[in-house]
């Protein structure tokens, strides 16, 4: 099925919901993880998406993700708490290619867990408590 297809089914099907759903839990998922790097480097963000600019700011993470992942949080928050009636070509259109920045997101963790840690502010890894250094 053409993607183009796929989005017409989408659209005008009850799964949409569903892609809805989907999409605010990733961002939930990478919203929780930035708060936690954060919070582990001592910097304190001021909302959800002040996170990933932190983080950003501190060279821990690439500029142009964490834009991403700010207008990512932006439309968790239009999702969730039914700001606006929800417009499902946004979300399609999300679904398509806001997809990257999520998984970009997430190789971006991923390699914070390994032992290639991307920079923690300062340069000096040794100070980057893992996630799996207390199971």
């Amino acid at each position: 099925m053409a993607l183009g297809r796929l989005w017409v089914a989408l659209v005008l099907n009850p799964i949409s919901p569903v892609a809805r759903t989907n999409i605010e839990r990733a961002v939930q998922i990478c919203i929780d993880i930035a708060s936690h790097v954060s919070s582990m480097n001592r910097l304190q963000p001021k909302s959800s998406g002040e996170s990933f600019r932190l983080l950003a700011d501190n060279g821990m993470l690439d500029a142009d993700l964490a834009t991403a992942m700010i207008k990512a949080v932006g439309f968790r928050n239009v999702s969730v708490h039914d700001y606006v009636k929800v417009d499902w070509v946004i979300v399609m259109k999300i679904a398509e290619d806001g997809v990257d920045d999520l998984k970009a997101f997430g190789r971006w963790a991923k390699d914070l867990c390994s032992d290639t840690a991307p920079p923690h502010r300062g340069g000096d890894n040794s100070k980057i408590e893992h996630p799996t250094a207390h199971r």
